[in-house]
């Protein structure tokens, strides 16, 4: 059966030198937290970083664990830091913004299309 999956876009701030250190400084809360046996169950990977954010998926029944582990992080290689989860999605797309999305003036136009309307 496929594993369910979700896709989180985390705010990183206080973490100085890119992607690397913030993947860096995710996955040590992550197993900080979460411990080994948590951290493999679930089974995060950071998809894409746009400074400051870092879309990281997780399986999802593990969601809850991941968040919380994510929000305890207050240091990073003796830094102050920050993970701010902003927001929780299905997909990558709509975490972007860049997936299709229907207004209310397109389904009023639609409808007018639509035979027998």
């Amino acid at each position: 059966m496929k594993e369910k999956r979700r896709y989180l876009k985390i705010k990183v701030e206080g973490v100085e030198g890119g992607e690397e250190q913030a993947r860096k400084a995710v996955n040590s809360a992550l197993f900080e937290y979460l411990g080994q046996s948590g951290f493999s169950k679930a089974k995060p990977q950071a998809i894409k970083f746009v400074p400051p954010y870092l879309i990281l998926r997780c399986r999802n029944d593990q969601l809850d664990e991941v968040v919380a582990a994510l929000s305890l992080k207050r240091f990073h290689e003796g830094k102050s830091v920050a993970l701010r989860t902003e927001k929780v999605s299905g997909t990558i797309a709509a975490l972007t913004g860049k997936g299709a999305r229907r207004t209310k003036c397109q389904g009023e136009n639609l409808a007018r299309l639509s035979p027998g309307a």
